[in-house]
């Protein structure tokens, strides 16, 4: 499995991946230390990781047999949806959009077409 990666990727503990997954600690402790009884991951378990990570199952386990495998995201909430419109509004080198998306694991602009500076962006409330 490619966990340790992925988590490294996106910033992410084992208690942010528990808590995102629903999968234990303990269990995911097991898995990056290759432990014997960790080798079969439950499809459920790979699935919750996969979801958490954002990432194919063929990204997690490194099996193209699972190419093209859909892993379903959840519906973002009511909330999640305004900050992302939020964090959309943010000039580029704004320091809380520099620091959102550090801690999202985002190391470059998303949101602009190459050369653009942002500076004419529409802010709305």
């Amino acid at each position: 499995m490619r966990l340790k990666q992925l988590m490294q990727d996106r910033g992410m503990n084992q208690v942010d991946l528990s808590k995102r997954s629903g999968v234990g600690q303990n269990l995911i402790s097991s898995y990056l230390r290759g432990a014997k009884q960790a080798q079969y991951p439950s499809l459920k378990n790979l699935l919750a990781l996969a979801t958490a990570l954002h990432c194919t199952l063929e990204d997690l386990t490194g099996l193209p047999a699972l190419r093209g495998a859909e892993v379903k995201l959840p519906e973002l909430t009511p909330d999640a949806l305004r900050f992302g419109k939020f964090f959309e509004s943010l000039l580029d080198g704004d320091p809380l959009k520099e620091y959102l998306r550090k801690m999202s694991g985002q190391s470059e602009s998303h949101d602009t077409e190459p050369g653009d500076t942002g500076k004419d962006k529409k802010i709305e409330p």
